[in-house]
C-alpha cells in the first residue's frame, strides 16, 4: 500500500513504472488542499516496484504492509483516497460525500482480500454531493476509495438469513374404496285384468295362469 501526504493547493499523482521507466498503473491522482491518502500498488512479478510522482509543491510517499489499512468497523471518516478492510457479514453501507463543486467525484471498488490481483465491483460511482446507500457482500473485502473530499461510510451488516421451517410431513391415508354402481330391479308391474276376473292387486303373471286354468 502506498501512502502520500502533498502540502496546500495543486495536483498530485503517481504511476507505477515498467521495466523500460514508461507509466504503468494509475496509483492516484488528486486536487484536494493537504492531501493524504492512500491506495494499492502492484509490483510484476519480473520487477521491483518502482513509481513516479508528481505534485505541484513538496509531498512524501511511503510504501506500507496491507496490515496498517483501517477496518470499516461501524463509521469511518475520510478524505481523498483510502483502502479500508471489511470482514463482515454481508451488510448495507451507508455512504456520505461532501463535494466541493459538481465536478468532485466519488468512486468506491471493492475487491476480493485473498485475490486482490482480481476483478473489482463499484459499489459507489457519482459526481458532486450525494447521500446513497449500497449492499456489500460479507468479508474479507478491501474497499478502495477515490474520492475528491471528506466522505463517510457507514456500514451496518445484516441479520442472517434463517432457514424457512421444514413442512410437516402429511399421513398417509388408505384409498378410498371404490364405488360400484349396482343397477336397480325394476319393480314388478300390476296387471290389470280385462274382465277375466282378476284382481286389481294380482300380479301379470298370475292372470295368465288363471287364464290357462280356467281355460
Amino acid at each position: 500500500m502506498v501512502e502520500a501526504w502533498h502540502e496546500g493547493e495543486g495536483y498530485v499523482y503517481a504511476y507505477t513504472l515498467t521495466k523500460r521507466n514508461k507509466d504503468d498503473k494509475l496509483v492516484f491522482n488528486n486536487t484536494v488542499t493537504d492531501f493524504r491518502g492512500r491506495a494499492l500498488a502492484f509490483q510484476g512479478d519480473d520487477r521491483r516496484l518502482r513509481l513516479r510522482v508528481t505534485g505541484d509543491n513538496g509531498w512524501t510517499v511511503s510504501v506500507q504492509p496491507l496490515s496498517v489499512v483501517r477496518h470499516l468497523n461501524g463509521t469511518v471518516h475520510g478524505l481523498g483516497f483510502e483502502v479500508l478492510a471489511y470482514t463482515g457479514t454481508e451488510a448495507d453501507v451507508d455512504a456520505e460525500f461532501s463535494g466541493d463543486d459538481g465536478d468532485s467525484s466519488f468512486v468506491v471498488w471493492s475487491v476480493d482480500a485473498h485475490n486482490l490481483r482480481g476483478s473489482q465491483d463499484l459499489v459507489f460511482n457519482d459526481v458532486g454531493r450525494l447521500r446513497q446507500t449500497a449492499p456489500l457482500p460479507g468479508g474479507p473485502l478491501l474497499l478502495l476509495i477515490e474520492a475528491d473530499g471528506p466522505w463517510q461510510l457507514t456500514a451496518r451488516p445484516l441479520p442472517p438469513v434463517e432457514p424457512l421451517p421444514a413442512p410437516a410431513p402429511v399421513p398417509a391415508q388408505a384409498p378410498e374404496p371404490l364405488a360400484v354402481a349396482v343397477p336397480e330391479t325394476p319393480p314388478v308391474q300390476p296387471y290389470v285384468g280385462d274382465g277375466d276376473g282378476v284382481g286389481k292387486g294380482e300380479s301379470r303373471s298370475k292372470g295368465l295362469l288363471g287364464r290357462l286354468g280356467r281355460a
